[in-house]
């Protein structure tokens, strides 16, 4: 649908059919938008219900007969599934059916299932080693029976539970909210199968007891050595000694001691840099597709240029306009889109009325609002007058001309649309986020390096003055210290996510131009 330039709109309920000079000009929903078709309006209702959004003076009379002798099948009951491939042969069909009892006939409730496998044929439909399954009863369910149920009442849930024992085949074991449980049966595998299964069963069980047998002839033993132990020992003695030493041998001295916690540290040291090293692996492949998608973005800019021609005003109309701009009430906002076509539409419209129009920017440094106060310039035609700091953000007042005409096209062409332009300050906020957090992970990098470095050299580190002590702390995991590592690198996203997140890209584009109006020192 996208590729023929085709849109969906879901969750849009279709009000009624619009008839303009006997033809359907468009439908209008219940939101109360009107959706012009250009050719015409293909319904995929059924014939009644297309024929309650028709207006009835325009429906032929012998298709309203048609639709009132046609008769209406019964409702479909559907139930989808993914199952695993694995065993299942090869020669496996796409289409199976289900027939309980011929003698009822195809169209008895609930005595003829239909089982589509779509995957069978286009294995692209399920995930790797998967297939889906589509069952379902061919116009046979009576609506009447769910005819004004409350899909989230009890008694709607039961009859759904009900009903699907026939469509599974199991039997209904539980349920609650999110799922149905059925119990598929003894009699579910064939007998070879369940035989083996019996037979495999009656192993596992034998080897089972064969283990605890051992288990318990083990700790017979242990218990009857401890007993014999168990006698007069004289404290500093040889007999003390021997009888430590069996039950509990040789304690590592605190060299040995010294040595386990320095290779503990050090082999988390190493696998730290290794996970970091990962994790900027990683880093950078999403960065290299955020500026792809950032470049796919800009294919559709082409900022225009500062007209050679531009009007030029005197200091006594630029303080007159500067004083009569900033008391204005009305004013556009320029969010984190930026400069975009909608933009430059709103501009014009406000000169249709006034000379000047305002631009409120919030949140961003005065350098990014020079570079977006010369954009809105050049793309506008108009002469910028001012550009203040206000309680309410940077204020731009642009004068619209002396001999100002309102082109044709208020929405250049050269420009972002608005859709366009929140993708670019999304992939825009996205590169940033990127850019600091693998310059981030570089330092840490770095230091766990030098870290590593100075330990295998022998050299003492004091904990509490570096980045990593929780390292040395045996009461921490690794799953701990990978925890805090996410924790940190998401704050770092968030951070620059919410700074410098509008006027990047003007910025990056109109460098060229700052010297055209703020060089001179005014503003």
């Amino acid at each position: 649908m996208k590729k023929f330039v085709g849109r969906l709109s879901l969750g849009s309920h279709v009000e009624k059919i619009v008839i303009e000079n006997d033809r359907a000009s468009g439908v209008k929903l219940r939101s109360g938008q009107f959706v012009r078709a250009k050719k015409a309006v293909i319904s995929n209702a059924s014939m009644w219900d297309t024929l309650k959004l028709l207006p009835k003076e325009v429906v032929p009379k012998s298709y309203l007969d048609r639709v009132n002798t046609t008769p209406q099948c019964e409702s479909f009951m559907h139930l989808h599934l993914g199952f695993d491939a694995e065993g299942i042969r090869e020669d496996l069909g796409i289409h199976h059916i289900v027939v309980n009892d011929w003698e009822r006939g195809v169209d008895a409730d609930q005595n003829v299932v239909l089982i589509s496998i779509p995957s069978v044929l286009s294995p692209d439909l399920a995930p790797p080693g998967k297939h889906v399954l589509h069952a379902y009863l061919p116009g046979t369910e009576p609506f009447g029976l769910w005819e004004g149920l409350d899909r989230r009442s009890t008694e709607y849930k039961n009859l759904k539970a009900e009903r699907l024992e026939k469509l599974t085949g199991g039997t209904l074991v539980s349920r609650n909210k999110d799922y149905i449980v059925f119990y598929r049966g003894n009699d579910y595998l064939p007998s070879v199968v369940t035989e083996a299964l019996k037979e495999r069963k009656k192993l596992t069980d034998l080897q089972q007891n064969v283990e605890e047998q051992a288990r318990e002839m083990a700790s017979a033993s242990i218990v009857s050595k401890a007993k014999a132990s168990k006698g007069p020992v004289v404290a500093g003695t040889l007999v003390e000694t021997i009888a430590a030493t069996s039950r509990w041998g040789n304690q590592p001295s605190s060299e040995d001691v010294q040595k386990m916690i320095k290779d503990s540290v050090l082999t988390r040291h190493a696998l730290l840099v290794k996970y970091l090293q990962n994790k900027l692996s990683i880093a950078k492949g999403r960065l290299k597709r955020a500026e792809n998608a950032l470049a796919k973005v800009q294919e559709y800019l082409e900022p225009a240029d500062i007209p050679g021609d531009l009007e030029t005003i005197t200091d006594e109309e630029r303080l007159l306009f500067r004083k009569m701009g900033l008391s204005m009430k009305p004013y556009l906002h320029l969010g984190r889109r930026l400069v975009y076509a909608g933009v430059i539409e709103n501009m014009h419209l406000h000169w249709k009325y006034r000379e000047l129009v305002k631009i409120i920017v919030r949140g961003t440094r005065l350098e990014q609002v020079k570079h977006n106060a010369i954009s809105l310039e050049a793309e506008s035609g108009g002469v910028l007058v001012s550009l203040d700091k206000t309680n309410k953000g940077h204020a731009i007042i642009v004068y619209r001309e002396k001999n100002y005409r309102q082109p044709q096209a208020l929405r250049p062409k050269n420009l972002l649309t608005r859709r366009q332009a929140l993708a670019r300050s999304i992939e825009l906020q996205r590169r940033e986020a990127l850019k600091h957090h693998i310059s981030d992970l570089q330092e840490r990098m770095e230091l766990v390096k030098s870290e590593l470095v100075d330990l295998r050299n022998g050299k003492e580190i004091d904990d509490s003055k570096t980045l990593y002590s929780r390292l040395d702390d045996h009461n921490v995991s690794d799953d701990d210290i990978e925890e805090a590592f996410l924790k940190e690198d998401t704050a770092i996203v968030q951070l620059v996510l919410f700074d410098d997140q509008i006027g990047c890209f003007v910025y990056l584009l109109f460098t060229s131009f700052e010297t055209h109006l703020f060089g001179s020192g005014f503003g």
